[in-house]
């Protein structure tokens, strides 16, 4: 059988070097900022795209897949040239032909397909025999617990159940390189969980190469190789999925893996000082060198105390204190949440404290407080 876009294909590289499965070189403007940004990723590897709200990960993941039209685009996959420029003038492959599964946030199934029509386009685009279509669809539907619902058409499902639909779709077409956005969004947190596992085994079996863009910690955790970090349009961070989630480079990286970050200038072998002079104190598996560096720790780890200007910590302490103020206070499963800057800087701190420690504190927003963080329970490293 032949594969679509085929007659795209760019020679080696006249260099021998080895080309990467997939690589992207995108520049979508957008209001505000614009979207330019490179991704590479190996055959079988799954990379974590993360960012704030309104940062261009959609705009990402549909400019890769041919649905709008960038400034500039540099699209390879699979040893394809998907759009870019040759000898003979710019290559613009159209998305159905791309070889690129794209699940959205929104679903987009076709409303006049039943559930098992719609899983069953996704291979029958790609030339598979209508009977093969058929079995594979219906495998896909007993894989997401869908298999009674074959014949419902999508306004007849949940939301989640269309969601699934979608991704069985997605799956089922067997695309070089699959695109997700917020995958689980719409499912509940059991269903999150299994659907979770079934994309983790399916991935690593397959070798799909998959870009996942999600809010979730837990999905660049259980999926991901590699975790993006995106703002404004452009990759701030990066690194792989366990450096990320142990020692993320920015504030954003830091609150999806529940930790609080500091950044600052080496002031000594594991201190740092602040751009507003605040030193904190850690641990370093090797001396902090270079201009700049990071120290994370989680909320559990902040103690909060009553406001004492009395209080010093005495030479070689162990811990870090600084005077705080509270800013917000939410209850949360276990204890409750503060957020409370530090001697009057922009650095906020996440604390986590006992409703009994909440007890002995003014929590209300403006109260003046003692904040102390064990030196041991920090980890540093040079960024």
């Amino acid at each position: 059988m032949s594969i679509p876009g085929a007659d795209t294909a760019k020679p080696a590289d006249p260099a021998g070097r080895s080309r990467p499965f997939f690589a992207a070189d995108v520049l979508v403007p957008r209001g505000g900022f614009d979207v330019e940004l490179s991704l590479t990723a190996d055959r079988g590897e799954i990379i974590a795209l993360l960012g704030p709200n309104g940062c261009g990960k959609s705009t990402t993941l549909r400019a890769i897949s041919g649905l709008i039209a960038p400034q500039r685009a540099e699209v390879e996959l699979a040893g394809r040239q998907l759009a870019g420029r040759q000898l003979t003038g710019t290559v613009t492959v159209p998305p159905h032909r791309r070889r690129i599964g794209l699940m959205g946030q929104d679903p987009l199934l076709f409303p006049h397909l039943s559930a098992i029509q719609n899983i069953e386009f996704g291979p029958r685009s790609q030339g598979v025999h209508r009977e093969t279509a058929r079995r594979t669809a219906r495998d896909w539907l007993a894989r997401l617990d869908l298999a009674g619902l074959a014949d419902r058409l999508p306004a007849q499902l949940s939301g989640g159940q269309r969601q699934r639909v979608a991704l069985a779709r997605a799956l089922a077409a067997e695309p070089d390189l699959l695109l997700l956005d917020e995958p689980l969004a719409a499912a509940d947190v059991r269903t999150a969980g299994e659907i979770r596992q079934l994309l983790r085994e399916h991935l690593r079996a397959a070798e799909q190469t998959t870009v996942v863009v999600t809010h979730e910690v837990l999905d660049a955790a259980v999926l991901a190789d590699r975790v993006l970090v995106m703002n404004a349009g452009r990759i701030v961070d990066a690194g792989s999925t366990e450096r990320m989630l142990t020692e993320p480079g920015t504030e954003f990286g830091a609150a999806l893996a529940g930790l609080n970050l500091v950044l600052g200038a080496p002031s000594g072998t594991s201190t740092l000082r602040t751009q507003d002079g605040i030193e904190l104190a850690g641990i370093a598996e090797q001396p902090l060198t270079g201009s700049a560096a990071a120290g994370v720790f989680p909320p559990s780890a902040v103690a909060v105390f009553p406001a004492d200007p009395l209080h010093r910590a005495g030479a070689g302490s162990p811990r870090n204190v600084w005077a705080g103020r509270v800013l917000q206070a939410e209850q949360g499963p276990s204890a409750v949440r503060l957020r409370v800057s530090v001697n009057d800087s922009p650095i906020v701190l996440a604390a986590d404290v006992t409703p009994a420690a909440v007890a002995a504190l003014p929590i209300e927003p403006g109260a003046d407080v003692r904040v102390e963080v064990k030196a041991t329970q920090v980890r540093m490293f040079p960024r």
